[in-house]
């Protein structure tokens, strides 16, 4: 069996003017030095992750946990990166995640050679356009037939330009359609086959594939039971991480006690 792709990073690129940055200064200056803190460890959980980080319940409790903090000023620090365009607002408003472009690109660059960069989530860049260049088997064009080339590609450029994309080839109507109410069995089926973003519950959560399926089974045997038959696939997402961590608190604490009795 391959050995998974690591889609995190280890350790990342940090600007040594980063509280320098416009778009910090009014965060910094607001929150002081337990806002940078929390700065901070926003970006390790996303880099972490990858290139972005779901802003649930749970997210917001780890790192107020690991900077000693309150939740309730982790909450203001994202807000106010939000608010200051430290963080992509359309992204953030629209799904509820942390991510940029600056984001992006240091993490482009840091995974070029084991990533794929194609039909990845939440992504705000431009995908790569083709290298400039000839092959080295390749014969440059003389300049009469370079320029006659030039046109007809620019003719069948304008040609392009005017098509319509359909709107079930379009990223944002993909993205869109995350937020389309479907039966709750269809959302069962879509997380159990997002491979990463199951792979990353695993990872934050420390627990095992088998675990997860199980909790999985379990949470839409819990949402049947109260009468949910549809849902949007974002929603169960956003609803799924903020409800395992208590549940596996919980356990955790039920089997202490078991333990202590």
């Amino acid at each position: 069996m391959a050995r998974p792709i690591k889609i995190g990073l280890e350790y990342f690129p940090m600007d040594v003017d980063i509280f320098e940055d416009e778009k910090v200064i009014p965060v910094s200056s607001e929150f002081g030095a337990k806002g940078e803190c929390i700065i901070i460890r926003v970006l390790c959980a996303i880099y972490r992750n990858g290139y972005f980080a779901e802003c649930s319940d749970a997210f917001k409790f780890k790192i107020a946990k690991q900077a000693n903090l309150p939740n309730s000023l982790v909450s203001e620090v994202i807000v106010g990166l939000v608010k200051w365009g430290f963080f992509d607002k359309s992204v953030f408003d629209s799904f509820n995640m942390l991510t940029s472009t600056g984001i992006q690109k240091r993490w482009k660059e840091a995974t070029r050679k084991r990533v794929s960069k194609n039909d990845l989530d939440y992504w705000i860049l431009e995908l790569p356009e083709q290298k400039q260049g000839f092959p080295a088997e390749e014969t440059p064009l003389n300049p009469t037939e370079s320029t006659q080339k030039k046109r007809k590609e620019s003719k069948v450029k304008e040609s392009n330009d005017k098509e319509e994309i359909p709107p079930s080839k379009n990223p944002i109507f993909e993205k869109v359609k995350s937020n389309f109410f479907i039966p709750i069995e269809e959302c069962k089926k879509l997380l159990l086959s997002d491979e990463l973003h199951c792979y990353r519950l695993t990872k934050n959560l420390s627990i095992t594939n088998e675990n997860l399926l199980y909790w999985i089974d379990q949470y839409f045997i819990e949402q049947e039971n109260k009468g949910k038959i549809e849902n949007s696939i974002l929603e169960v997402k956003s609803h799924f991480g903020s409800w395992l961590p208590l549940k596996l608190k919980c356990k955790s604490q039920t089997t202490e006690k078991q333990v202590y009795d």
